[in-house]
């Protein structure tokens, strides 16, 4: 699912042919080739329409390059009818955050998929909340190091703190502070190989020395 604000949105286009349209229901009419009659008839038959463009908020996008790989991607919480929070991490380093919200049938049915900003038959929507470039706002990173599987865990009691290792090293960020990560002690053992959360806040690390912490 896809999140592509404003994209292309100032041009919507009409993709439907009215006058063929009204071929199929009146073909006397349009044969009778008297012009004022048919643009009366195809006015009227295009009021009884609307169009629904794809609107790129949820769908997947044919032909449309994203700029780089997904490489994490993590459940953060839902709590009651809030929305479901998810995180991610793309093969850059860049850390976003989002939320999944889910359109009931009755509203939908009540307010429409196109004013929902949905595809026809459309019920998710993801809402962008925030997003960090790891590449820009620390360097943490070097040589290709960012390009190499990260692991990447989130608060589920707040979504602005987030977990995640390099090859070398274990970080906290908290978005409230700064969003310049902080390292956190691990010395005495190795390269953080595996994070885990917990929902009481509690982070499980396991180590390439064998150890868990």
């Amino acid at each position: 699912m896809y999140d592509l604000t404003d994209f292309e949105s100032s041009v919507k286009k009409d993709f439907l042919d009215y006058r063929l349209l009204l071929a199929a229901e009146n073909p006397v009419l349009v044969e009778s080739e008297d012009r004022q009659q048919i643009a009366s008839a195809v006015k009227e038959i295009s009021n009884k329409f609307t169009v629904l463009a794809h609107t790129f908020q949820t769908d997947a996008l044919p032909n449309y390059q994203h700029f780089s790989a997904i490489k994490k991607l993590k459940f953060v919480s839902k709590v009651g009818s809030s929305p479901a929070l998810i995180g991610a991490m793309d093969e850059l380093g860049v850390v976003s955050s989002w939320s999944v919200m889910e359109i009931q049938q009755h509203i939908s049915d009540k307010i429409g998929d196109f004013d929902l900003n949905l595809t026809i038959g459309g019920r998710f929507k993801l809402l962008e909340n925030y997003t960090i470039n790891l590449m820009f706002v620390s360097d943490i990173f070097n040589g290709d190091e960012a390009a190499q599987s990260l692991e990447l865990e989130f608060d589920p009691t707040d979504h602005n703190i987030f977990y995640f290792s390099t090859s070398s090293a274990l970080y906290k960020c908290n978005r409230r502070e700064s969003e310049t990560p902080v390292k956190l002690n691990t010395d005495g053992l190795g390269a953080p190989s595996a994070l885990s959360m917990s929902d009481s806040q509690y982070l499980l690390v396991g180590f390439t020395c064998g150890s868990i912490a």
